[in-house]
C-alpha cells in the first residue's frame, strides 16, 4: 500500500511538473516571439544568422555559442530556425519555472505546489519598478534589469546558471553532510554549459563561490574546500581562460580595463534606478536581516550581486566591444538571482499576513506589474518605441 500511495505521489508530481514547464514555455514563448517579429534587427536575429553561418568548427567565431549549437542539434525538426530558437530558450524558461518551484517546496517542506508554482511564474516575469520613467517611455535604460527578451543566450544562461546555483546551495550552503557524486558533477557541467552560452554567471560565481571556500578554510572544512577546488575552481578556471584567449588573443586592442562609470555613469538618477530595481530583495534583506546568517542562500545571493554591480560599474572591455556594455549581462543574473532568493525566503515564511508580509506583497505585486508591462511591450512594440 505505501509503496502505491508513493507511486501515486510520484506520478501527480511529475506530472504537476510537466504542466508547470509547458504553461512557462508557453506563456514565455510569446514575449520570444513578439520580440523577433518586431523588431526587423535585434540580438536575436543576430544570434540565429550565427547559426546559419556555421557549417564546421571553424566557423565558430565568438566564445560562447551554446544557443547555436542548441540550434543545430534541434535543426532534425521540421520547423524554421527562428521557431527553434524561439522554443528553445522558451524551454529555459519552463525549466526555470520548474526548478523554483521544487526549490521553495524542497526548503519549505510544504504540500501547496500550486501556489508555489505561480510565485515562480511571477518571478520569472518580474522586473524592475519603471513606472516613473514609463511615461518617457523608458522602460529599461538605466536600470539594473533582472529580464531582456532580445538576448536569446542570456536566457539560455539563465537556465543553465540557475541549476548550477540551486544545486550549489544545497551542498555548499545549506547540507554539507549528504555530498553526492552526481550533484558535483553537475555543477561542473552546468558551469561549463553556462560559460558556453554566456560567461556572464561564471565570472561572478567564482570569486563569490571562493569566498564560502574561504569560510570553509576558516572553519577547517577540508573537504569542502578541496570539493570547490574540484566542482567549481578547476572546470570554470579552464574554461574562462579557453573564452579570454579566443576573445581576446588575435583581437587588436581587446581586452578588459577598469573604467569607473564609463557604461552606467555615476548619478542621482543611477542610484533612484538601482533602489527601484531592487526594491523587493532590499525590502527582505531589512525585513529578515534578524533570520539570515552564512548558511542563508539570500546572503550569497546578495554577495553574488555585488561581485555582478562591480563589474558593471568598474569594468569595460576595450577594442570594437568597447561600448557595449557586455558585464551589465552579469549583473542582469545577479538582480535575477536576487529576485529569487528574496521570493523563497519570503514566500516561504509564516509572515505574509502580518505588516511585514503585506509590504512585501506591495512591492513584489509593483515589480510583476512593471514585468507584464515589460511582457506587453516587448510583444507587440519595436524595442525603441520603450527601451
Amino acid at each position: 500500500m505505501l509503496n502505491k500511495e508513493r507511486s501515486v505521489g510520484i506520478g501527480y508530481r511529475s506530472f504537476f511538473f510537466a504542466t508547470v514547464f509547458v504553461v512557462a514555455m508557453v506563456l514565455f514563448a510569446i514575449p520570444f516571439y513578439g520580440s523577433l517579429i518586431v523588431n526587423a534587427s535585434s540580438d536575436f536575429h543576430v544570434h540565429l544568422q550565427y547559426a546559419k553561418n556555421i557549417h564546421k568548427f571553424s566557423d565558430i567565431v565568438s566564445p560562447h555559442f551554446g544557443f547555436q549549437l542548441g540550434l543545430l542539434a534541434l535543426s532534425s525538426l521540421t520547423l524554421p530556425l527562428d521557431a527553434v530558437g524561439i522554443l528553445l530558450v522558451s524551454a529555459s524558461y519552463g525549466a526555470m519555472a520548474v526548478m523554483i518551484t521544487a526549490e521553495m517546496q524542497r526548503r519549505a517542506q510544504k504540500s501547496d505546489w500550486r501556489a508555489a508554482s505561480w510565485v515562480a511564474i511571477a518571478v520569472l516575469v518580474a522586473c524592475q519598478i519603471n513606472l516613473l520613467t514609463a511615461w518617457k517611455p523608458n522602460l529599461y535604460y538605466g536600470y539594473f534589469n533582472a529580464i531582456s527578451y532580445h538576448n536569446p543566450s542570456q536566457q539560455l544562461m539563465k537556465g543553465a546558471a540557475l541549476a548550477a546555483w540551486f544545486l550549489y546551495v544545497r551542498d555548499f550552503v545549506q547540507d554539507r553532510r549528504h555530498v553526492a557524486f552526481y550533484r558535483d558533477a553537475s555543477i561542473a557541467a552546468l558551469c561549463i554549459i553556462s560559460a558556453v552560452c554566456k560567461p556572464s554567471f561564471l565570472i561572478a560565481f567564482l570569486p563569490c563561490a571562493g569566498l564560502r571556500s574561504l569560510v570553509d578554510m576558516f572553519h577547517r572544512r577540508w573537504i569542502q574546500v578541496l570539493r570547490y577546488a574540484l566542482v567549481v575552481a578547476a572546470p570554470s578556471i579552464l574554461i574562462l581562460l579557453w573564452q579570454v584567449w579566443f576573445a581576446y588573443v588575435d583581437s587588436t586592442n581587446a581586452g578588459i580595463a577598469v573604467r569607473p562609470f564609463a557604461i552606467f555613469p555615476f548619478s542621482m538618477e543611477l542610484l533612484i534606478k538601482g533602489i527601484l530595481s531592487l526594491a523587493f530583495p532590499i525590502f527582505v534583506g531589512v525585513t529578515f536581516r534578524k533570520e539570515l546568517n552564512l548558511s542563508s542562500p539570500l546572503i550569497w545571493a546578495y554577495i553574488f550581486l555585488t561581485i555582478t554591480l562591480a563589474y558593471t560599474l568598474l569594468l569595460v572591455e576595450t577594442g570594437p566591444r568597447s561600448g557595449d556594455g557586455n558585464f551589465a549581462w552579469s549583473l542582469q543574473f545577479g538582480v535575477f538571482l536576487v529576485y529569487v532568493e528574496s521570493a523563497i525566503l519570503f514566500f516561504s515564511s509564516k509572515s505574509l499576513r502580518t505588516a511585514r508580509g503585506l509590504g512585501g506583497l506591495v512591492i513584489f505585486g509593483l515589480h510583476v506589474a512593471c514585468g507584464l508591462i515589460m511582457y506587453a511591450a516587448a510583444t507587440f512594440f519595436a524595442e525603441n518605441l520603450w527601451r
